[in-house]
């Protein structure tokens, strides 16, 4: 209600969402970017906080130390300490691997950003410090990392506002064929292959095969910069990211992220 009440009262131009890995959490995400889409504001990254947690190096150190001294005869060698030290601060990703690949293909969005659990960053917004605002000097190397995410991530939405009005296709039905065009290309869309290519949560699980021939399109529009939504005379709504229905569309949003 907070987000929704901000985007009818100011004008904002685009929405991060933040979210955890979980399943549960995808549900949300799902119902954060609808939320955005009914006021206009796309939403042009994902930030899946929470992504990992890793144990500091030292600690991991004095961890496989005192394991190697309880459980073998013989003293620990420094090599063995570290090679066990190394493996006991490997990330370990809590919720899994996320839903990365089902955002990109139902939506089109291709900024994601991973923040792991980090203690240090935690100690020093306890002590009232702001990230940001601290000397290099006095941070660590998981805060560096993440200051740098944090600015990889602010440089990337800049991108994003200045390219997305010049990137977003123009798209209106023609009958029951939608058409699409984009810089110098213009694309014909009939009903049969485009029900195909939809990419909505239902249709990822079980995709569509026996498409009735009377089945058209009656509606349809954007949802964000890098996709469109098709309402069928079915009644079933499609989703679908314009990547997928342009080539050069993708080969653009791809080069945008790489000159990034």
């Amino acid at each position: 209600d907070a987000q929704l009440t901000l985007c009818q009262a100011l004008p904002i131009d685009a929405a991060i969402v933040v979210t955890t890995p979980s399943r549960l959490a995808f549900a949300d995400v799902v119902k954060g970017i609808d939320l955005f889409d009914t006021v206009n504001v796309p939403v042009v990254a994902i930030v899946e906080n929470m992504a990992a947690v890793a144990m500091p190096f030292e600690l991991a150190t004095q961890r496989a130390r005192e394991w190697l001294e309880n459980f073998i005869s013989e003293q620990p060698t420094q090599d063995q300490i570290h090679s066990l030290a190394t493996e006991l601060a490997r990330p370990f990703r809590i919720f899994g691997h996320g839903f990365k690949r089902q955002i990109r293909d139902m939506w089109g969005i291709e900024t994601f950003i991973d923040l792991d659990l980090e203690p240090d960053i935690a100690r020093r917004s306890d002590a009232g410090e702001i990230l940001f605002l601290s000397n290099d000097d006095t941070l660590s190397e998981s805060e560096l990392r993440a200051k740098d995410t944090f600015l990889s991530l602010g440089n990337q939405l800049l991108r994003e506002l200045d390219s997305a009005s010049a990137q977003r296709p123009e798209l209106h039905l023609d009958g029951a064929d939608l058409i699409l065009s984009h810089r110098d290309e213009t694309l014909r869309f009939p009903p049969q292959d485009l029900r195909k290519k939809c990419r909505c949560a239902a249709c990822i699980q079980d995709p569509p095969t026996n498409i009735p021939p009377t089945l058209v399109p009656i509606a349809v529009s954007r949802t964000g910069n890098y996709a469109l939504s098709i309402v069928w005379s079915d009644g079933h709504q499609s989703l679908l990211p314009f990547k997928a229905l342009i080539p050069a569309y993708a080969e653009r949003a791809a080069d945008r992220l790489i000159s990034g």
